[in-house]
């Protein structure tokens, strides 16, 4: 089978595509669904201590301060290949950040998987930055990779699934 792995910066609606994706195919498609933000910007980080009252940038540090990575990335890695090996696809958010967990990531799998770096609506300050940081992290790995828009993205993953994978790009 085949892992998306679904990269940009920050507000590129990853976690979104990925939600509205599961939503689409979890029941009718063997696909799986994962969330992998190593560096903890991501909606499930905001989503789980907003129950407490506490805003986005103070979660994220919290988290950053409970979680360590290394094994976070590691149980990702074999959750990932376990459902290879059972014949699933694998839809995968990454963090917003070009970061040596994400490249970890993506390094393991780059026979059997396309990154969509999803282009952000601006390329203002570290938006920007970030996005160049993630073509140059693709391009160092040789990884098949394109960029698009979130809802491009979303019809393009579903119908790959749907078809089984087909990757002509």
């Amino acid at each position: 089978m085949h892992v998306f792995f679904l990269g940009g910066p920050r507000k590129t609606g990853k976690s979104t595509l990925l939600r509205r994706l599961q939503e689409e195919l979890q029941f009718t498609q063997k696909a799986y669904f994962i969330e992998a933000n190593p560096d903890a910007e991501g909606y499930w980080t905001k989503a789980w201590y907003s129950r407490y009252g506490v805003d986005a940038k103070t979660s994220a540090q919290l988290v950053k301060k409970r979680v360590e990575y290394s094994s976070a990335v590691g149980f990702a890695l074999k959750s990932i290949r376990n459902l290879l090996r059972n014949g699933y696809t694998v839809i995968c958010a990454l963090g917003g950040l070009p970061s040596e967990e994400n490249r970890r990531l993506i390094s393991e799998f780059t026979d059997e998987c396309t990154v969509i770096l999803l282009i952000p609506s601006t390329m203002e300050g570290d938006i920007g930055e970030a996005f160049e940081g993630w073509r140059s992290m693709l391009s160092s790995l040789g990884v098949r990779f394109v960029e698009m828009d979130a809802e491009r993205a979303y019809t393009f993953i579903k119908n790959k699934v749907k078809e089984g994978c087909s990757l002509s790009l």
